[in-house]
């Protein structure tokens, strides 16, 4: 990513404590998500600060931080020793999610002190097998209540006061209504102010685009995909 665009992203990335990245399969999410991390934990300069990233339902992609960053040994050491994984294996269901997630803001099991970013890695896989249980709508409308008020609003507050920069990686499904692919679940996640972030590829084209949606504007740009991370053109 050149230097004005990290400029342009971080100064975006500093009016917002809360950030979705959606897309469909391939489109390059959990790079743009590494991206961000590297954003924000070394630009200008690389800082004691860290980042907690949480195995939800995906292991992390160390290999492709690797390769992200392999030109620059001194980055991606600063990078492997500052991003710290949590658990050991992604979780197994929605309810052992949601344990390991409220931990996160309790003193005995709490993210380390100079923590500045957390990742939550496909945090809609297990609520969506969750649901998929239960056919009565009531019963998915209290599940999906609980989630948010039980997991997603005390971790947003905790982020908030811990000056800590909250990122979540969804799925998308398709809304009749709308007649397009939309974050999963995305009437849960609007009612938090958020900077949402939509991977997007033409089928026709093959291009690939990125959408920033905020509450009052959203912006498009191009970009491209390669093994050495998201290029926007801006």
């Amino acid at each position: 990513m050149s230097a004005h665009n990290r400029i342009a992203l971080k100064n975006l990335l500093d009016r917002f404590n809360f950030i979705n990245i959606f897309g469909e399969a391939g489109t390059g999410k959990t790079t743009f998500a590494l991206q961000l991390v590297n954003n924000l934990l070394s630009y200008p300069e690389p800082g004691d600060i860290s980042s907690v990233w949480i195995q939800a339902s995906e292991s992390f992609p160390s290999k492709r931080l690797k390769t992200l960053f392999s030109n620059d040994q001194f980055l991606l050491n600063h990078l492997l020793h500052h991003i710290f994984i949590i658990p050991k294996k992604p979780t197994s269901d929605y309810y052992q999610l949601n344990s390991l997630l409220a931990n996160l803001t309790t003193f005995q099991r709490g993210v380390p002190p100079n923590t500045r970013v957390l990742v939550i890695d496909n945090i809609s896989h297990h609520l969506r097998y969750e649901l998929s249980q239960f056919s009565d709508i009531g019963d998915k409308v209290a599940i999906l209540d609980d989630f948010f008020d039980s997991v997603i609003v005390p971790l947003t507050f905790f982020c908030e006061e811990s000056r800590i920069t909250f990122i979540l990686i969804h799925e998308v499904s398709y809304d009749p209504d709308q007649d397009k692919t939309v974050m999963f679940n995305h009437q849960l996640f609007e009612r938090i102010n958020s900077l949402d972030i939509e991977l997007k590829k033409d089928l026709f084209s093959r291009r690939h685009y990125i959408h920033f949606h905020t509450e009052y504007s959203s912006k498009s740009f191009e970009y491209t995909l390669r093994q050495k991370g998201i290029s926007i053109q801006i």
